[in-house]
């Protein structure tokens, strides 16, 4: 495949002014959950929007994307137990 015609960008040094949220676990709220279905697609996912509760003041307002798919072969599975 030719790359004439692409436009080449190096994201590697290019900071988004804002700290990553300290690794390890954290204790988030569910801001969000909403089932979505992309067009084309044959199965559906959820959409969740989390909120950070204890990463410390600065991060009060960061919001935290989760996507949870329902494929089969999706890293995790519903139960109805």
């Amino acid at each position: 495949m030719s790359e004439e015609g692409f436009i080449k960008i190096d994201l590697n040094e290019v900071e988004d002014g804002s700290d990553p949220i300290p690794p390890g676990l954290q204790k988030v709220r569910v801001k969000a959950a909403f089932k979505k279905h992309k067009e084309g697609s044959e199965y559906p996912y959820i959409d969740v929007r989390l909120s950070p509760l204890e990463a410390g003041a600065k991060y009060d307002n960061r919001i935290l994307f989760l996507t949870l798919s329902f494929h089969p072969q999706a890293l995790w599975n519903m139960s109805s137990s």
